[in-house]
């Protein structure tokens, strides 16, 4: 999977191709006054600040105060010619400094709750959750009640997109415990065909989207789903129409057919 830069210097890494992707086709070609999005735990603005600069609305749930606002944080600092890190008090640009700098206030509504602890009854023509479903705050939720509060939350032919870690053993529930991390393919479950349709559904081990603030993912496997909402389609049964060669035994009728006279191959 091909990442692109990472655009809006979010602690957390870059925002996924996938992603970035989709918001680039639905701003050429669906934004209308209706069209808004809603991005659950988005931190300091990592998926975010993409659909904001391309004049689409959002609507943002973050629970840490700090990553809305900014203020001081522990963040890793690396340790001279090692590999290693170690965590220091530092101050960070939040969310809001983001958007106050680029201008876009007026298209941002964020709300600093958890939001699965939250009731909203909004619908939205996209839903996407970057490493919502494993964060350490959401554990207490079932993986099952998370996806399908989100889920809610999409309007009709509407899309979402889920980032997640994904359990290295299906079987050890120990080093990976079910509400935060799902079982490879546990995530179709959740979707019924007969109400979405399936756009991408992948696991990827992206080495260069480790950063030591999302560590969790370097001994996982990362899923991505972005999906429709709306029925599969049923493959069209195509009726194939059957040639058929007539002829009977009179050399001048016969049509598209070989046969032999006299020994010789007409």
């Amino acid at each position: 999977m091909r990442i692109l830069p990472n655009r809006t210097n979010s602690l957390f890494g870059n925002m996924p191709y996938i992603y970035q992707k989709k918001i680039n086709k639905w701003s050429l070609k669906k934004i209308t006054e209706k069209t808004k999005f809603l991005i659950v735990d988005d931190k300091d603005g990592q998926l975010g600040m993409c659909p904001l600069r391309r004049n689409i609305p959002i609507v943002v749930y973050e629970p840490e105060k700090v990553f809305l606002e900014g203020g001081k944080t522990d963040i890793p600092l690396n340790i001279p010619n090692t590999s290693d890190f170690i965590f220091a008090k530092r101050n960070i640009l939040g969310f809001k400094d983001r958007i106050t700098t680029e201008l876009l206030t007026t298209k941002c509504d964020m709300i600093n709750k958890n939001y699965y602890n939250f009731t909203d009854e909004n619908k939205y023509e996209y839903v996407a959750a970057c490493h919502s479903l494993d964060r350490d705050s959401n554990i207490g939720f079932s993986m099952e009640y998370k996806i399908n509060k989100l889920k809610s939350n999409v309007a009709k032919n509407g899309y979402i997109y889920l980032e997640y870690n994904v359990a290295l053993k299906d079987d050890d529930y120990e080093t990976y415990p079910a509400n935060k991390y799902l079982r490879s393919d546990e995530i179709l479950k959740y979707f019924d065909l007969n109400e979405w349709t399936i756009i991408t559904n992948e696991i990827a081990i992206l080495k260069e989207d480790y950063t030591p603030l999302n560590k969790d993912r370097k001994d996982v496997v990362v899923g991505y789903l972005d999906a429709k909402k709306s029925p599969t389609p049923k493959k069209k049964e195509i009726k194939q129409k059957q040639n058929y060669t007539f002829y009977d035994t009179r050399e001048e009728k016969c049509v598209n057919h070989s046969y032999i006279i006299n020994g010789v191959l007409r």
